[in-house]
């Protein structure tokens, strides 16, 4: 439409070709012409929040959160209706680490939506980036209690993780075992994956993968392909890419739905041996490659990767990408460049993050955080940190040599 009606020279309204150039933008999916249309739009529309809550989400996609928390302010004050938008404000300072503002503007999420589960859960991620675990754990408990099936029970879970960061694995195991039962009682197909992706990260090496066969077999179960994906992916951690390329065949035969072909595809490109190719997203392709360059072990260019991944990375992203990043740096004997890193609070992994790539940061950001601590010469919390990694290590692939590095501070 734009272009006829450039050929027709007739002038369309301003206001008419902004709406047309957000329209085209959203169907390509191009996120900077997103974001000029609506910067645009909300010149010419000044007080519509229908424009500016849009423009602020943009923003934070992009890292301008001083922006987009102003934008959400005034589209707040135009519609107090919408209490979500106070979510979205606290949130966009969690992730540029403003984390007591973050806090302070969930608290007001939650006079304004005093029913829903979700403000208690959305104060306990923010307290978990902040590294208070056990406020973060009562956080996600108070959530869970007033609406246990709220996100498939997924704020148990994550009392589970935050109280196992605290290094309490036994009172983790209690919200754990409560939570994949809910899970099974709910006929969850996924519920044994879920199990089997713990005692993987728990140290429980063999019971996993014995776990993981099991499901693989069962190639009509929703979970089979998953399995395959989740199979290849350690064994390529292990170094074994005949192995993973096999497992990765059998995650692509036996995927049906939209996340098993997406496990099965990066299980794929991740075992390449070339760098991935037509992945649309160019953020995505770049973490591909710098996992694949990881799990190879070819560490200098994987810092390189990775740094050019955490550039492109969304406020989502960023979290797993700078854990990588860290662990890469600390690998190679960089803890100061890593300690740096990890300043900016502990990691709110996606859903599909966690799925395909929670082995990668559990336990081994313990290990970080140990020689972030070691560089800031606190020898007892480094001490503390890999002591508590090396309880979670079990028989699991090491290629990034973490292991030994925890053991030679510990006997320091």
């Amino acid at each position: 439409m734009l272009a006829e009606q450039k050929e027709s020279g007739a002038p369309l309204p301003e206001i008419s070709t902004a709406r047309l150039r957000l329209l085209s933008a959203n169907l390509t999916g191009e996120a900077g012409a997103r974001r000029e249309a609506l910067e645009r739009l909300a010149v010419l529309t000044p007080g519509d929040p229908e424009v500016l809550a849009p423009l602020a989400e943009a923003l934070v996609q992009a890292s301008r959160f001083a922006e987009a928390v102003e934008l959400y302010e005034r589209a707040y004050r135009m519609d107090p209706g919408r209490g979500e938008l106070l979510n979205s404000i606290g949130y966009a300072l969690a992730w540029a680490g403003r984390f007591d503002d973050a806090l302070g503007w969930m608290k007001r999420y939650a006079a304004a939506a005093p029913n829903s589960p979700n403000p208690a859960d959305s104060r306990g991620e923010v307290l978990m980036m902040a590294g208070r675990f056990e406020e973060a754990e009562q956080a996600f408990l108070e959530s869970h209690e007033a609406s246990p099936r709220f996100n498939g029970g997924a704020a148990l879970e994550k009392a589970a993780l935050v109280r196992w960061l605290a290094g309490d694995a036994q009172a983790a195991g209690v919200h754990l075992e409560k939570f994949l039962k809910q899970r099974a009682e709910d006929r969850d197909a996924l519920a044994g994956l879920r199990r089997a992706r713990w005692q993987y990260v728990m140290g429980q090496t063999a019971e996993a993968l014995a776990n993981l066969r099991q499901m693989a077999g069962r190639a009509e179960s929703p979970a089979s392909s998953l399995a395959w994906s989740s199979l290849s992916l350690y064994a390529l951690q292990g170094g074994r890419r005949e192995e993973a390329a096999n497992f990765a065949a059998q995650a692509r035969q036996t995927a049906r739905d939209a996340l098993s072909i997406h496990a099965a595809t990066v299980a794929t490109v991740l075992g390449g041996v070339e760098a991935p190719k037509d992945v649309r997203n160019p953020g995505s392709a770049a973490v591909w490659e710098a996992l694949r360059l990881t799990l190879r072990g070819e560490l200098t260019a994987a810092e390189s990767g990775w740094r050019d991944a955490l550039k492109l990375a969304s406020p989502e992203q960023a979290p797993f990408v700078r854990e990588m990043l860290a662990q890469v740096l600390v690998a190679r004997g960089e803890g100061q460049a890593a300690a740096e890193l990890v300043r900016a609070g502990w990691p709110l992994l996606t859903p599909d993050q966690a799925i395909l790539f929670d082995f990668l940061v559990y336990p081994n950001l313990l290990c970080v955080r140990g020689a972030a601590a070691a560089e800031a010469s606190q020898g007892d919390q480094a001490r503390r940190y890999y002591e508590q990694f090396l309880r979670f290590t079990g028989a699991r692939p090491d290629p990034l040599g973490l292991v030994e590095r925890a053991r030679a501070a510990v006997r320091l």
